[in-house]
């Protein structure tokens, strides 16, 4: 025999005896028995760690001939029926899937306890769940919470399977919301699932608070709209196990430096984000202005983009310290509103939006003059008495109204072309007319003083000036039948001279007084 030969049964002998205690390295047939390499990975196992060389219940130590029928199949698995052999008490009740695994596998006594190394179970423990449960099977769900221990909650080789404490055996929980008679596990399960995060548990809320049979009010009644990006749980605002309305999360601790429009104008003036937000639906569209301030009529135009009030009042934008409007030049861009000067007010100060603009009455249809009467009132109502002749719109002569300039007004001449002026004394048509309503009311001897006319102008009955002159001309003429038409006793008082004033002088000096005959 070789020495080769000397040190592998010498080797075996070895690993036999530490094999149970085998008094012969030889098997029943005479022949040698080689004990497989392998057996230095397999010792350190935790089956083998558990079996090998301990106490049998019948006395004596585990061998490896107790579970391997090494006589006639050397070191092959033994199949199951060697672990029934000694654990017949556990063989009856085991693990529940019994239909099979999810990768269609069968449980089996090796699924949790294997005897050799498998990747993430420790050596020495005798379960190991997580091989399988790390992953969904069939319907049930991934094992995250509690994975550690199983054993807990959990007797596999008893009835029955599942038998969990009291969940404060663990947790220091004061349970408030959903006690309702039920052992505190049970309590507790209806809103954690039992192998799941816990923070997974609030967003099973709304499974019972939009049930209107569960939730009778209301106020307790709590929609899918309730979650959404930033809300994504109801324990995000509620402290959980309690949600008491006087315990919820403020708004601002998440919101921080929120502006608040009015905020700290009024104990009244928005004093809560819930003022207009809905709690359970605050991405949703928030309660109009309108409901609260319904005696105060918006008649600004709405932009597509917000309503009539939030146009001015922007609810959450930044605005001065005590300011709650926005300056109607931020949104009036347009050249013709950033300087408006259409004239200023009885203390000289420039006029402003809201000098003729009411608030919440800003909208003034066009050729509406019910706004300028504050400032303007006895103007329209003189040019109301000359509605036909043209002077009832302002902008008619003073163009570039309401927002532009309004000190340059249009010429009179410009529309009464065929008013031309009558030369020296009469060339402004404002000189005679009231500028608005065009009347005369000045009258010719406010300029012409009686005491000073000239010539036959002196004479008494030559002194209404309407009975010689025509509007816009200063000259009555100089033929005869002008004057004739009050002198017709002189039609025949020299009939060949084609006027009187080349006698009968108006612009001289007063002649001495001829004598009639």
């Amino acid at each position: 025999m070789t020495p080769r030969a000397h040190l592998l049964l010498a080797a075996a002998a070895v690993l036999l005896w530490g094999c149970g205690g085998l008094s012969s390295g030889a098997p029943a047939d005479g022949g040698v028995l080689i004990v497989p390499a392998s057996y230095h990975e397999a010792s350190v196992t935790g089956g083998h760690v558990k079996h090998v060389g301990q106490p049998r219940p019948d006395g004596g130590n585990i061998a490896c001939r107790d579970c391997h029928d090494v006589d006639v199949k050397g070191f092959e698995d033994p199949g199951l029926g060697a672990c029934k052999s000694c654990h017949e008490d556990q063989a009856g009740y085991h693990h529940t899937a019994d239909a099979g695994l999810a990768d269609g596998g069968q449980v089996t006594c090796m699924s949790c306890h294997p005897f050799w190394v498998r990747q993430g179970a420790q050596p020495l423990t005798p379960w190991i769940c997580q091989d399988c449960h790390r992953e969904a099977q069939g319907q049930k769900r991934e094992v995250e919470a509690h994975a550690s221990a199983c054993f807990f909650c959990h007797q596999p080789h008893r009835e029955p399977f599942t038998r969990p404490p009291d969940c404060v055996v663990c947790h220091e929980v004061g349970l408030v919301h959903g006690a309702k008679g039920d052992t505190v596990a049970q309590t507790c399960m209806k809103c954690h699932e039992q192998h799941r995060p816990a923070a997974e548990a609030t967003k099973v809320c709304v499974a019972c608070h939009s049930d209107e049979k569960e939730q009778k009010t209301a106020a307790t009644r709590v929609t899918e709209k309730a979650l959404f990006k930033g809300h994504g749980s109801c324990g995000a605002c509620h402290k959980p196990h309690r949600f008491a309305k006087n315990e919820v999360k403020a708004c601002e601790a998440c919101h921080k430096n929120q502006p608040v429009l009015a905020k700290g104008l009024s104990p009244k003036a928005h004093p809560t984000c819930v003022s207009c937000h809905a709690p359970h639906a605050a991405n949703q569209p928030p309660k109009t202005c309108e409901s609260c301030h319904k005696d105060i009529p918006a008649t600004h135009p709405v932009t597509p983009e917000l309503p009539a009030c939030m146009s001015c009042h922007p609810v959450h934008q930044e605005l001065p310290r005590g300011v709650a409007v926005k300056d109607c030049e931020s949104c009036h861009k347009e050249a013709e509103f950033q300087a408006v000067v259409h004239g200023k007010d009885d203390k000289g100060q420039p006029l402003v939006c809201a000098s003729c603009h009411k608030p919440h009455q800003y909208f003034v249809k066009k050729g509406d003059q019910a706004s300028c009467k504050e400032c303007h009132g006895p103007i329209l109502t003189a040019t109301a008495k000359v509605k036909k002749q043209g002077h009832a719109k302002c902008a008619d002569c003073h163009a570039g109204l309401p927002h532009k300039p309004a000190d340059s007004p249009k010429g009179c001449t410009e529309c009464h072309k065929d008013k031309p002026s009558t030369g020296k004394g009469h060339v402004k048509c404002l000189d005679c007319h009231e500028k608005h309503d065009g009347s005369t009311e000045k009258g010719c001897v406010a300029c012409h003083k009686l005491a000073e006319l000239e010539g036959l102008h002196a004479e008494k009955k030559h002194q209404t000036c309407g009975d010689c002159h025509t509007v816009h001309s200063r000259k009555p003429g100089y033929q005869r039948d002008g004057c004739l038409a009050c002198h017709k006793e002189q039609v025949n008082h020299e009939p060949k001279a084609e006027r009187c004033t080349g006698c009968h002088l108006f612009e001289e000096p007063t002649s001495p007084p001829v004598q009639k005959k």
